[in-house]
């Protein structure tokens, strides 16, 4: 009997032991628990502050204003994410730190800790334990050339959309950094012209550019050597680390391309040398009998005379209104050689629209040429710069923009012509000028995505 007492004894405490055990481990479980749940909701927030900071970077004028800035942002994150108090914790961070690397990109690294207070491990002397969570954000440099379209159309809508362009071309241009990014703003009707070379420090320059360009009811839309002349303003920067950007607005149809065509040097209208570059145009609605030129293809300076036709010179006979153009012009080349006698880059007239050589009075034939050259003009900038172009077209007139079109040039993945080896863009559709400024934010937010 007393060996059998003497052993109930020992399993009393056995259990005694293994319970104080047992209720240390589920104590330090809870608190383990706890602690965890914390952390997670600090990584929460120490992640959203660095992504916000990043994309504070371009708002501010100078460093010390961006530092400012990213700070707010990072106190505003932290409040939302995880103010103080928050499960009973106290959480503290470090000032956002901004590093400028080599490869034009800048990096913002947060570094944040908590206070957790404990339940059970007090009986083990610890009253609170540590956690803590660092966050590190990038954000790429662009050169960004935001190409605009200037052409009549945008006067003929009810109401005028040109205030309305101009306003969202403003917001756009606002969305990056002043002090990294480099912008350049080209604008094209009849023809085009480099009105802001890429460059940082652009935002109140171009800005105030695009408040004195001006639109005609005689301009046409040149597409192709718009998108061209935006090609070489963005190749003329050195080559960096930064992100390649083209983006394209256009409300309407090619109707216009330049060229060097063939012209008669002798009779009663002529030019004193063959070939002869120039602008062709025709009519919206294209048809026989509906061409005019040769137009010069640098515009004037904003704000751009009216309308922006300006014959070339050394043709005597051929009227201002150019009118009589079919009389000079011999034929029509079936490539375009932008940089004139250049050798390349060559573009061939060849695409999705049939062309002709020799309707030289054929206004559809015309469309079809810059409709094939602008997309030959934007295969050349994907490829050459590994640029990505983003492209917004806005509807409302009779002509409206060509959606097909505008997203082969952005090789948006939607389009039917998409070409996975070549860099994607997008293609953003503004039903009137009420959805213009949504369009252009759409698109910025996109290039803000690329680069963070």
């Amino acid at each position: 009997m007393r060996k059998r007492h003497a052993r109930r004894g020992q399993v009393i405490v056995m259990i005694a032991i293994m319970m104080f055990f047992l209720f240390g481990l589920a104590g330090l479980s809870v608190d383990m628990i706890y602690a965890y749940a914390v952390k997670a909701r600090l990584v929460t927030a120490v992640d959203a502050a660095a992504l916000a900071a990043a994309r504070a970077l371009s708002q501010g004028t100078n460093p010390i204003s961006t530092q400012q800035i990213v700070n707010q942002v990072v106190d505003k994150y932290f409040a939302v994410n995880f103010p103080q108090g928050l499960l009973l914790s106290t959480r503290s961070y470090d000032a956002p730190v901004i590093t400028s690397n080599s490869n034009s990109t800048r990096t913002v690294q947060i570094s944040a800790r908590a206070v957790v207070p404990t339940f059970f491990l007090r009986a083990a002397g610890y009253s609170t334990l540590p956690v803590a969570a660092m966050a590190t954000s990038m954000r790429r440099d662009v050169n960004i050339v935001l190409v605009l379209d200037r052409s009549g159309s945008l006067m003929l809508v009810s109401p005028p959309a040109w205030d309305d362009v101009q306003a969202a071309a403003k917001f756009f241009i606002d969305q990056f950094d002043d002090q990294r990014d480099r912008l350049g703003v080209v604008s094209f009707g009849t023809g085009a012209r480099i009105d802001l070379a890429p460059s940082t420090n652009f935002k109140t320059r171009a800005k105030n550019l695009i408040d004195m360009m001006a639109c005609y009811s005689g301009n046409r839309t040149n597409s192709p050597y718009g998108m061209w002349t935006g090609y070489q303003a963005l190749a003329a920067l050195p080559a960096s680390g930064a992100l390649n950007v083209v983006v394209l607005f256009t409300d309407g149809q090619p109707t216009a391309y330049t060229n060097n065509f063939p012209v008669r040097t002798s009779g009663s209208v002529y030019c004193s040398v063959t070939p002869k570059t120039g602008v062709y145009m025709t009519d919206q609605d294209g048809g026989i009998g509906s061409i005019w030129g040769l137009f010069q293809t640098l515009a004037p300076p904003a704000p751009t005379g009216n309308p922006d036709r300006t014959i070339v010179t050394a043709c005597p006979g051929l009227n201002s209104s150019g009118s009589n153009v079919t009389s000079l012009v011999t034929s029509l080349p079936n490539e375009w050689r932008p940089n004139g006698t250049a050798t390349t880059p060559v573009f061939s007239f060849t695409g999705p629209k049939a062309v002709s050589t020799t309707a030289l009075d054929s206004g559809d034939n015309v469309q079809n040429i810059g409709y094939n050259l602008t997309l030959r003009v934007a295969e050349h900038i994907r490829t050459t710069l590994s640029t990505r172009i983003f492209s917004i077209g806005l509807g409302g007139y009779m002509y409206p923009a060509d959606d097909v079109l505008l997203e082969a040039v952005a090789n948006d993945p939607t389009s039917t012509s998409y070409n996975p080896t070549q860099p994607a863009g997008l293609y953003v559709y503004a039903p009137d000028q009420t959805e213009l400024q949504g369009a252009f934010q759409r698109v910025s937010s996109e290039i803000s995505r690329l680069i963070q």
